[in-house]
């Protein structure tokens, strides 16, 4: 890994290469080769925009990490381009990008937009959805809900009763009822719900 271009001014104090391959040495085998390849992507995108490698220009590097994220690389890579640019800086004596206010403020951008983006929003169970499970289990839900521990006595439509029974707690309307429990008429509402019902009237007396 060849870190000591000539654009560094000689001024500098440079390691050799012998030294740069010894520090290389310190780091695991999957940091050296995320290193390797990150510094030759860099050194491409600067071939391609007549740029100086090291030391890099702030400006240069916070574009060079937005186009990394515009097409399509994750923030974890990203941070793994930095760092080796970051690298690269440190064993030839220069100040690292990645402490630059732009370059940060470019990173703090990026990590807000791309973490974001890979949070997806969960699918909404919906009672069509609810419909396909129960239909899955019918016939099977007793088996499975006593081997949970929750006893006997359940079968594929106990999701409609405890449906029917919550949303008349709550004082949803029989209509409302109806339409997420898929029944066309309220008679098998208040079949499901009467010991509700008479629940509620007897804190009346």
């Amino acid at each position: 890994m060849h870190l000591v271009p000539q654009s560094v001014p000689h001024s500098k104090l440079q390691p050799s290469t012998g030294l740069t391959d010894l520090l290389l040495q310190a780091k695991f085998e999957a940091t050296k080769r995320s290193y390797k390849a990150q510094w030759k992507l860099w050194l491409d995108y600067c071939q391609s925009q007549v740029l100086d490698p090291l030391p890099a220009d702030p400006v240069a590097v916070a574009e060079y990490l937005v186009m990394r994220g515009e097409t399509g690389c994750s923030y974890a890579t990203i941070q793994s381009s930095i760092a080796a640019l970051n690298f690269a800086h440190e064993v030839n004596n220069l100040a690292s990008p990645g402490q630059n206010t732009i370059v940060k403020t470019a990173m703090k951008g990026l990590s807000r937009k791309l973490q974001a983006g890979n949070q997806k929003q969960a699918r909404p169970l919906d009672a069509e959805s609810v419909a396909t499970i129960r239909g899955h289990i019918n016939g099977h839900a007793d088996t499975h809900l006593k081997a949970a521990g929750l006893g006997e006595g359940y079968s594929g439509h106990s999701s409609r009763v405890g449906l029917a029974i919550r949303m008349t707690h709550k004082q949803a309307p029989v209509s409302a009822v109806c339409r997420q429990g898929r029944w066309s008429s309220a008679r098998m509402v208040n079949r499901y719900t009467r010991n509700e019902q008479a629940g509620e009237a007897l804190r009346y007396l």
